[in-house]
């Protein structure tokens, strides 16, 4: 790499060739939130539930923007639905089912 290159946050501790990340660093990851935002998200905690809530109850939203909210209000009062069905042993597992044009399976 040229002594004059700028080196770009997005590439940094990438080979300049491939753009892969070098051994020993994986990179990539959510950016680190500051204490300070989180906390000044969390204090807002309330009145975005009570602005989701009069999204999801208000007629002359769109239904798409009223279902929107409701999924978030229950995803954050209850948790995000998990995936696929527990077995036997309550372990999750996935099932997939394949329909073909005529409807059989």
């Amino acid at each position: 790499m040229p002594d004059d290159a700028v080196i770009r946050p997005d590439t940094a501790g990438r080979d300049p060739e491939t753009g892969r990340f070098g051994p020993g660093n994986r990179g990539g990851g959510r950016p680190a939130v500051s204490k300070r935002i989180r906390e000044m998200a969390q204090a807002l905690g309330d009145d975005a539930v009570r602005g989701l809530h009069e999204l999801a109850i208000d007629p002359d939203v769109p239904a798409t923007v009223r279902r929107a909210a409701w999924s978030d209000l229950l995803d954050r009062g209850f948790g995000k639905p998990t995936v696929g069905e527990p077995d036997d042993d309550g372990k999750q597992s996935a099932r997939l089912v394949l329909t073909w044009g005529d409807g059989s399976t």
